[in-house]
């Protein structure tokens, strides 16, 4: 028994170091990566500034994940490198160089939140920056709404989350549905007022009055 006990130690111990230390040796080589990323998260970065640090940043990320593709931190942080440096692109109507790059830039980040969310399914914070992204580049599908709709199932209470649903639906209220019109009026109404100041502050962008009414079926 003894014997069995300790050969089953070993054997936990081998599989520790075997899947241990990548994990340790990713999280090493990203952590200034990952330092970066979290203070341009909690700041307002200048262009300048992202543009001056950008590829390293992203290069160190991907070697992590070339280490690790199954993090789904790395899969989010580089989500949020490309849409950070997509969305610092001015928008343009007509297709330009630069219309191209922000919208390939965008279209990146979305797969890498896809993965993230993938990876990390009940975490809402993925499945809203995915939702969120598609949702500046127009792509108004299916994963769009089923990610919006995961957010709202997991990042409910979120205030963080709520915003960026009130976001997406507020931009998008003409033709949403009764039932995430509901969902959302649901938000405002069960909320302390405190919470509700920034999605007040969206609807009266959208000029969007906040009281039940007529919606598609």
């Amino acid at each position: 028994m003894a014997f069995s006990l300790a050969a089953f130690l070993l054997v936990g111990a081998g599989l520790s170091m075997v899947y241990g230390l990548p994990a340790a040796l990713a999280d090493a080589r990203s952590l200034a990566a990952r330092l970066q990323v979290d203070a341009w998260r909690e700041g307002a970065p200048s262009k300048n500034g992202v543009e001056q640090r950008w590829i390293s940043v992203r290069d160190q990320l991907l070697a992590a994940l070339a280490i690790a593709p199954e993090n789904p931190q790395f899969h989010s942080d580089l989500g949020y490198l490309h849409a950070l440096r997509g969305l610092q692109v001015p928008a343009a109507k007509q297709y330009t160089a630069m219309a191209e790059l922000r919208q390939s830039l965008l279209a990146v980040a979305v797969e890498y939140y896809r993965n993230a969310a993938v990876l990390r399914p009940m975490f809402p914070y993925g499945w809203a920056h995915l939702a969120l992204v598609k949702h500046y580049i127009n792509q108004d599908d299916a994963e769009l709404w089923s990610a919006y709709d995961k957010t709202y199932a997991y990042g409910r209470n979120e205030p963080s989350m709520q915003r960026i649903l009130a976001e997406i639906a507020f931009a998008r209220w003409t033709n949403l549905n009764r039932q995430r019109r509901t969902a959302l009026l649901d938000i405002v109404r069960d909320n302390p007022p405190r919470l509700n100041q920034p999605l007040l502050v969206l609807a009266a962008f959208y000029n969007i009055d906040l009281q039940p009414n007529t919606a598609k079926p």
